[in-house]
């Protein structure tokens, strides 16, 4: 089941652009890398590229279906035109880098959409039964880095708290998803009952998930049919929603990317121009903390300033995509924070013509 076709896409839609400000979006690193088996034979290289690039496209995409596209097979028949950097690993696996502007260049070229790197930080419980009354709750890895990078020949078995972890987390890696895996300690085994969370009572995960300040919180229930496969029900949590479907434990990162995607992922040919003012900026050390978060906001292609009043900047935004894209993306940092009513549209005549524009009204929050 996949979470777009539900009717809680409008709900989802509400929720996200209700996101708090202790809100933890995370910048995805290596967007436009991957790591994929090495085949043999004289052409494994070139296929090799042509598999990792699949996995590029859909992670800068967001799109699981976008390697089929007639378009982008024309574009992107020659895999290596992209290469910027390649390695073959000690595990006989192939490490390769795309260039970024390259990749950009030619997704925009055809209208494809483009998933920016800033994305929402899920909080992922994992509660699982391995049979005969045995739960627990996958809990963060000792050495994360390493779990995270672990070899795609090095995955452990289904049935075992490591492997689960591993295949939710090569499901999110492989859509560019960033997640976080609680501790699982003494506090939280306190204040949570896995026979509440497994009959999918979940508020008692609330207090325990505001210590990770996360934008999603994700809950899973695995009961183990086999070595190698697991049937999972999924919960997403958002603010005061929640929304349920089954399938494997694949279908939990790769559904919530499909979600996130069609409302982060924006197209070249959905450009506009944006009035933007934002209060509380007392002197230079927050103009250059607000420069640099617009310079950094994936949506904004360029920004100038229009006017200076007092502590207020008004600046002109060119951004890709709607306006309601923009207000998602920035409710996912602790950056600014909206100004009560802040959307409004007003004429600007300055071109000899009406021209319809959207204003944005923000507040700068306090620095550290």
């Amino acid at each position: 089941m996949k979470l777009m076709q539900t009717p809680l896409r409008g709900l989802f839609l509400l929720a996200l652009c209700g996101v708090g400000a202790n809100a933890s979006a995370a910048r995805v690193e290596n967007l436009y890398a991957a790591e994929v088996p090495m085949p043999a034979g004289s052409d494994g290289l070139q296929a090799a590229f042509a598999t990792a690039l699949d996995e590029v496209l859909v992670k800068a995409t967001g799109d699981r279906e976008i390697a089929g596209d007639e378009l982008i097979r024309a574009r992107f028949g020659e895999p290596d035109r992209f290469v910027q950097l390649y390695r073959i690993n000690p595990h006989g696996n192939l490490w390769v880098r795309f260039d970024e502007v390259a990749l950009r260049r030619e997704l925009d070229a055809i209208g494809a959409p483009i998933w920016g790197s800033e994305r929402p930080a899920t909080l992922v419980w994992m509660v699982m039964d391995y049979g005969l009354g045995r739960r627990e709750i996958v809990a963060r890895p000792v050495d994360p880095a390493g779990a995270t990078g672990l070899s795609i020949r090095e995955v452990p078995a289904l049935s075992s708290p490591d492997g689960v972890r591993a295949a939710v987390q090569r499901a999110a890696r492989m859509r560019g998803l960033p997640i976080i895996w609680p501790h699982v300690d003494a506090q939280e085994l306190i204040s949570i009952s896995l026979g509440d969370v497994w009959s999918g009572f979940t508020s008692g995960l609330a207090g325990s998930s505001r210590r990770y300040a996360p934008d999603a919180v994700l809950v899973g229930r695995g009961y183990v049919v086999s070595a190698d496969v697991i049937d999972v029900r999924w919960t997403l949590l958002l603010d005061d929603e929640r929304f349920d479907w089954t399938g494997d434990v694949a279908s939990g990162p790769n559904d919530l990317a499909d979600f996130f995607a069609a409302r982060l992922a924006t197209s070249s040919g959905s450009s506009h121009r944006i009035s933007f003012s934002v209060d509380g900026v007392d002197n230079l050390n927050d103009y250059g903390r607000l420069s640099e978060y617009l310079t950094g906001l994936d949506l904004v292609e360029h920004y100038s300033v229009d006017q200076v009043t007092g502590q207020r900047i008004i600046f002109t935004l060119q951004v890709r995509g709607d306006t309601q894209r923009l207000m998602r993306s920035i409710a996912l940092q602790s950056v600014l924070q909206p100004v009560a009513d802040p959307l409004r549209r007003s004429g600007d005549h300055r071109f000899g013509k009406d021209i319809d524009r959207v204003n944005l009204h923000y507040r700068l929050i306090a620095g550290p």
